[in-house]
């Protein structure tokens, strides 16, 4: 199962990496929005985390970019966003555009990694359901 992580924040990135690799994930990691959308055309991901707030172009847009080329290609990539803030605003902000799930910073390391088992597995689930649906 192959995750992106995407944060300016080093630190940040690094924990969650470091989390995800202890549970067998293969973590690829992004600086800014650029290198994410690179990295999500040269790859393919189960999973993308990212960070809401970033420079040049914040999480939102990253996330609006990656619905963009799904819509083209058929693809499906579950995204979490990881983020500081906690409004409930905020949060519909994210799912309007295209956020599966939300996780307000700090978080608890158990539930990165049962959300994370929880995307997977509604991935893993839409393969199953694509492939029946082509045979």
């Amino acid at each position: 199962m192959n995750i992106l992580v995407v944060d300016d924040n080093r630190m940040d990135r690094m924990l969650i990496e470091n989390v995800l690799k202890k549970h067998g994930y293969r973590i690829i990691t992004a600086n800014d929005g650029e290198e994410a959308l690179n990295a999500y055309n040269k790859d393919s991901f189960d999973l993308i985390i990212i960070d809401w707030m970033m420079p040049p172009a914040g999480g939102l847009n990253i996330c609006k970019e990656i619905r963009k080329i799904e819509a083209e290609t058929g693809g499906f990539c579950y995204v979490i966003m990881v983020t500081g803030k906690n409004l409930v605003e905020d949060e519909v902000r994210a799912f309007e555009a295209g956020v599966n799930d939300f996780i307000s910073k700090p978080f608890d390391q158990a539930i990165l990694v049962a959300r994370v088992k929880a995307g997977m597995k509604i991935v893993n689930d839409r393969k199953t359901l694509t492939q029946a649906t082509c045979e």
